[in-house]
């Protein structure tokens, strides 16, 4: 890797005759990465999209805050984020509950692994992931913009192993972002 610019290699056995593909990196400004860890690259065949993944370690910035905030993750209230100063925000997981519903019976009329199928799910995807980020880049804003230094989330390893709630919760259960 030289610069900003990332050639890796695809052999010499493709059919095509392309040996090599090369793109460029883009990162946040101001932020400085010491070495890169790791480097994916993945063709999404819905889209048609090739998009690379790269972890770095970075300089640790200090903390911009040293004030704590409790977060608890839940399905629909989707983050209950409570701060020191007893102010309490609650983001509503309900509009994600309804799109995961709503692509679900979508997906029940169609042909399991079908390209129609494949693309509806990515579309779900799509949706959930960008309501999530919005959630959550709030929820990052309004940390710094308070002085927040420390965030403390609630525990849910191993709550979909092992346990039978029924039908219904599991599938709701299996939905949760």
């Amino acid at each position: 890797m030289e610069g900003d610019k990332v050639t890796v290699s695809l052999g010499t056995g493709r059919e095509d005759g392309v040996r090599e593909v090369s793109f460029r990196v883009s990162h946040r400004p101001g932020v400085e990465y010491e070495r890169v860890r790791e480097l994916s690259i993945t063709y999404d065949k819905v889209s048609g999209r090739i998009e690379a993944r790269l972890v770095v370690e970075v300089k640790a910035n200090p903390r911009p805050g040293t004030k704590k905030v409790a977060l608890d993750p839940g399905e629909t209230v989707l983050m209950a984020a409570a701060f020191e100063d007893g102010t309490v925000l609650l983001y509503s997981g309900r509009f994600i509950k309804s799109v995961r519903r709503y692509w679900q019976k979508v997906r029940a009329s169609l042909r399991p692994n079908s390209r129609r199928w494949r693309e509806v799910a990515h579309r779900e995807k799509l949706q959930v992931e960008h309501l999530l980020h919005v959630a959550t880049s709030h929820f990052i804003e309004e940390c710094v913009r308070r002085g927040v230094g420390e965030v403390a989330i609630g525990d849910l390893c191993s709550i979909r192993e092992g346990i039978d709630y029924g039908d219904k919760l599991n599938q709701r259960l299996h939905a949760w972002p």
